[in-house]
């Protein structure tokens, strides 16, 4: 892995003597740490052919970093972007639906926000009634149980993987999915599986998530795991509850589905 190259000692990347190096996933070539190992393999060994795979060539946070051109001079097998795929039926076009469920969460903020402004007494309290108004009006709007039931009407048993941010967002979460699915009325059952680097069962869960073919509604929660690289061909969902400003991974994840 790139991480384990990061930390090699020159004399075992000496050892490794390739006949060809092959960078998956490239774009993660040009990560602070990691790039130091890749770069270590090939000062070591200039002349061997170098092989790069990505969907997602450009580091849009680091302005722009196009990893094809750095580790490949811009010798590209193919160019086509995500988007072109879709368009030309290569891939299938997914069915994206956005919706606010950390409404708390942003009321909060919006008053937050007004309270440190410089507006005058009369204007935030004008602002906070605007914003009392605008949560009364969300709260009488269909949730996310009314979004599920309507778009899994033909997916009474699907499989589906949940993006989080962390542990604490995956068990936050977690209740709340499920909570989601019953209101819904989508499956009779629920199926849940966790998978994340330091969880000693995730490996095993996975796997039992991968073989679960029962009429569940099966579900993955994911830290920071499945991003990328792995493609589960009967997975119906994909919850992106994590959030980004990054366009490889939002890419990523709903390459999932």
């Amino acid at each position: 892995t790139y991480s384990a190259l990061s930390f090699m000692k020159d004399e075992e990347i000496e050892k490794l003597n390739p006949s060809l190096i092959v960078f998956d996933e490239c774009h993660r070539c040009g990560a602070a740490q990691w790039g130091t190992g890749v770069q270590k393999l090939l000062n070591c060994y200039p002349n061997v052919k170098v092989l790069g795979a990505s969907a997602t060539p450009i580091r849009y946070l680091e302005s722009g970093r196009d990893m094809s051109d750095e580790l490949f001079d811009g010798h590209l097998a193919v160019n086509m972007t995500l988007a072109e795929a879709i368009v030309d039926h290569i891939l299938p076009m997914p069915k994206y639906i956005s919706a606010l469920y950390t409404l708390d969460e942003e009321i909060k903020k919006l008053n937050d926000k007004i309270n440190k402004s410089s507006n005058s007494d009369e204007s935030k309290k004008e602002l906070k009634a605007q914003v009392k108004l605008m949560k009364q009006n969300l709260n009488k709007s269909h949730g996310i149980p009314a979004i599920l039931k309507k778009y899994l009407t033909e997916t009474k048993n699907g499989k589906f993987i949940i993006f989080c941010k962390n542990i604490e967002h995956l068990n936050e979460m977690k209740e709340t999915v499920i909570k989601w699915f019953n209101q819904a009325k989508v499956g009779k059952c629920i199926n849940t599986y966790s998978i994340y680097s330091n969880y000693e069962n995730g490996k095993t869960e996975f796997e039992e998530f991968k073989n679960d073919n029962s009429e569940s509604v099966r579900l993955l929660f994911s830290i920071e795991m499945l991003n990328e690289g792995v493609h589960l061909s009967d997975i119906n969902g994909a919850i992106l509850l994590r959030t980004t400003v990054s366009p490889i991974i939002y890419y990523q994840q709903i390459g999932r589905v």
